[in-house]
């Protein structure tokens, strides 16, 4: 009896690990679905800032790696989505390598948020210790470049900005090849190389540069992000809150507002991916106000319409116009 009891429960164990083995068994999809959101205070630190009744809330999206699970779980719950791997990446590319990118286009989103803020408070600062990142390589392009690759010099030549680095690339003929070092992800000194090409009657070397740099603020402005929230989508909220939290008017007027796009230097707000799950998310928070780039406006206002929301859906374009419509509110 002893040796039959031991053998089911052998075999139990079996079949219970094959039971985890098949359902985490990867597939080449993603699975997205409605996230939180999450107070903008508790994302910046400002020194002496104000304090608001209400909020400024980030809207995130839950992403997945498709398993045979998670792919069957997505079949029965309708605000889940399977997307195939080939749809949200390039070719060949590795998950490290997109989420080194988010997390670079991160910290440009966050710089722009500061510089659009203190642009719409007429307040002053300045930019050091400017860096230059690699965020994508085309699949046209013949070259040794890793993403995340912070360019130094091209040809011996420093680099001091984006333009810099295209006049240099104009000195040459199609078809050369040209030197580049750089810092890696890694910290250390590389050389790499491209190959100049021409696209659309301009030489390239099939690569995009975005520039990184310290604000110098007479007030410490810091970022405490988590170490898995990456990308540029939170970019508005951001500006709004540390706009917030410099000005003793409170424009948020007591209410949870959450919303998302990204911003630029001069306040241009633009369209993300994934309005539906964060719309979702806001609802499900209960926010009063979900702030959205005119890109996924009428995408928004048709979820809002076919899952009967309450929450209002404002159209935000430039980071002036979002404010001036929150201070009437």
């Amino acid at each position: 009896m002893r040796k039959k009891s031991k053998l089911h429960i052998i075999k139990n164990i079996l079949l219970i690990a094959i039971f985890f083995i098949i359902i985490n068994f990867p597939l080449p999809y993603y699975i997205y679905s409605p996230g939180g959101i999450e107070n903008g205070v508790d994302r910046v630190e400002i020194e002496d800032s104000y304090n608001s009744k209400g909020s400024f809330n980030l809207a995130f999206v839950n992403e997945r790696k498709g398993t045979i699970g998670s792919v069957a779980v997505s079949k029965l719950l309708k605000t889940w989505d399977t997307i195939k791997k080939s749809e949200v990446t390039i070719e060949d590319e590795e998950y490290e390598e997109i989420n080194l990118r988010s997390q670079i286009m991160l910290e440009e989103a966050n710089n722009n948020a500061i510089i659009a803020a203190l642009n719409e408070l007429g307040e002053s600062y300045s930019y050091s210790d400017k860096k230059y990142k690699i965020i994508f390589i085309s699949e046209e392009a013949n070259t040794t470049f890793e993403v995340g690759d912070q360019i130094i010099e091209l040809e011996n030549q420093p680099i001091t900005n984006v333009e810099t680095y295209s006049s240099i690339i104009d000195q040459y003929g199609i078809g050369n090849i040209v030197e580049i070092k750089v810092i890696d992800k890694n910290n250390k000194e590389k050389l790499r190389t491209a190959q100049i090409y021409e696209e659309e009657n301009k030489k390239i070397t099939g690569i995009y540069i975005v520039e990184l740099k310290t604000i110098n603020y007479k007030k410490e402005i810091n970022y405490t992000f988590k170490a898995n929230e990456s990308g540029s989508s939170g970019g508005l909220i951001m500006a709004l809150t540390i706009y917030n939290a410099l000005t003793q008017e409170d424009i948020t007027n007591g209410k949870k507002i959450v919303g998302t796009g990204t911003i630029s230097e001069d306040g241009i707000v633009g369209e993300i991916d994934g309005i539906k799950y964060k719309l979702a998310g806001a609802e499900k928070a209960n926010a009063e106000i979900f702030l959205c780039p005119t890109g996924n406006f009428e995408e928004a206002l048709k979820e809002k319409e076919i899952n009967n929301y309450n929450i209002e859906i404002i159209e935000a374009t430039t980071l002036e116009n979002t404010i001036n419509i929150l201070k009437n509110k």
